[in-house]
């Protein structure tokens, strides 16, 4: 195993690991804090080592810095597992301890996320001009996700009635977003 493989799984597992604690423990816990400056710390080193690479033997080519938008595009593809890993960690754990839902009622609770991601991401391949246009999908994409989020912030909870007027409603607006 060479010593890229280890930084790129320690940093991977430290920062999924941040991300997915943080809904539960709250975002000022060790839980959260330690794993994220961990994977700060190894994402540093995984560029400085990338950089001393011989050309051709480099993860990432040695010219990706002079792609254009680069990094707002970076910012927007790892957006996707940020949104989706809290949203779902959140809501999940929500039903459980709060409403005291079983696992398997609040997993299907949030099936609307997986069915609306099937359905977007098989949908959106009939559409292959939205890959070429980023500057029009991207900002709508967000904003989606935004109003998504919003749903989940005033849905009181999504206890009885609330969960198909601001949960439901969420998820699929949300998820459909993130996808697109």
């Amino acid at each position: 195993m060479s010593p890229l493989t280890c930084v790129g799984h320690k940093l991977i597992n430290s920062f999924i690991l941040s991300f997915t604690q943080a809904p539960i423990k709250g975002w000022n816990s060790a839980i959260f804090i330690a794993p994220f400056v961990v994977s700060l710390v190894l994402f540093v080193v995984f560029f400085v080592y990338e950089a001393y690479l011989p050309r051709g033997y480099a993860l990432l080519p040695q010219d990706i810095w002079s792609y254009p938008n680069l990094f707002p595009l970076m910012l927007q593809a790892s957006s996707i597992f940020m949104w989706m890993a809290c949203a779902q960690l959140r809501i999940a754990t929500y039903f459980q301890v709060a409403l005291g839902n079983s696992p398997i009622l609040a997993a299907v609770k949030l099936l609307p996320m997986g069915i609306t991601a099937l359905i977007v991401g098989v949908g959106s391949q009939a559409a292959p001009w939205l890959i070429t246009r980023p500057r029009y999908v991207q900002p709508v994409s967000s904003v989606l996700c935004f109003a998504g989020s919003m749903l989940f912030a005033y849905s009181g909870g999504g206890h009885g009635s609330d969960y198909w007027k601001f949960m439901f409603t969420g998820q699929v607006i949300g998820t459909a977003g993130k996808i697109a």
